[in-house]
């Protein structure tokens, strides 16, 4: 079986996962070590396929601690925008701050 294309130019894919913990388990979630959370949600294999596919994961609450950060951005659009052109992983966010994991 031949190996699948390499894509390259295509546009960027947002894959959302809306299993939202409990309150409570929310900060337990939070306090964990970037690694073990990414291999307790996704594994590293889904983060690099998702980074060659240029699919961006993120995750509900990730997705509201962002929207938290750019609550009082003017430009809130083409930021959200340019972070969802920036390629593909996983989209980690706290209270403190949001990055791409790859």
């Amino acid at each position: 079986m031949p190996a699948p294309p390499k894509c390259v130019g295509i546009q960027p894919v947002l894959l959302t996962d809306t299993r939202l913990p409990s309150l409570e388990t929310i900060p337990a979630t939070r306090a964990k070590s970037a690694p073990t959370a990414l291999a307790r949600f996704f594994g590293r294999d889904t983060i690099r396929h998702a980074k060659t596919m240029n699919v961006l994961i993120v995750r509900t609450i990730d997705l509201l601690f962002l929207m938290r950060h750019f609550e009082n951005e003017t430009e809130r659009g083409k930021l959200l925008l340019k972070l969802l052109n920036s390629g593909g992983g996983w989209l980690k966010a706290d209270s403190t701050e949001y990055k791409i994991v790859q």
